[in-house]
């Protein structure tokens, strides 16, 4: 049973094609009717920054989503309180929303990189395509087990020295993208 939240592991059956050769797709829609996901692993060699200038991070990657509408951006984040008209798709995770206030919440420094991933086009299959594509082994299946246990603690102690706070978020929120960075790099080194 394939479900949202998802993902699709390109297996060596699929090295004849260009954009799921040693690809992981994670599954957004899943109806009887298609299938909609985003590749997740192959970046490009440009910036949300290079395609809309009023973006002040210059460090967010855009991604290959996959062949489907390559002229149009889509975005995955973790922010529905902040971004408005996003669909849930697993857990916290959500699909688009309202693009100005994503932009408005990143140059606000509310919604920090890796909270938020931007794919150019994306990667789509009727029902039966994708079912058959698997039973081919073209694809392997892995069930989403992300979340954040075992990681929200760890990261509240770094960036605060105490197991007991307010939530990740809003300390991250709080502290802000160049200080939350900082701490890490000084944890890390």
């Amino acid at each position: 049973m394939i479900n949202k939240g998802d993902f699709l592991i390109s297996t060596p059956e699929s090295l004849g094609d260009y954009y799921f050769n040693r690809s992981i797709v994670i599954l957004t829609e899943v109806n009887q009717d298609e299938i909609v996901g985003f590749i997740v692993n192959k970046e490009l060699d440009y910036t949300l920054n290079d395609l809309d200038n009023s973006v002040l991070d210059k460090e967010i990657k855009i991604f290959s989503g996959g062949p489907v509408n390559q002229d149009n951006l889509y975005f995955i984040h973790a922010h529905p309180e902040l971004i408005n008209n996003g669909i849930n798709f697993y857990n916290k995770l959500f699909w688009g929303g309202e693009f100005k206030e994503c932009i408005k919440m990143i140059n606000e420094n509310k919604v920090i990189n890796p909270s938020v991933k931007f794919f150019s086009g994306y990667s789509g299959w009727t029902h039966d395509q994708l079912i058959d594509e698997i039973k081919n082994g073209s694809w392997i299946i892995k069930k989403n087990e992300t979340n954040f246990k075992g990681v929200g603690q760890p990261m509240r102690i770094a960036l605060t020295g105490s197991k007991f706070g307010p939530g990740l978020y809003d300390i991250v929120v709080a502290l802000g993208k160049e200080e939350v960075l900082k701490r890490l790099d000084k944890i890390i080194s």
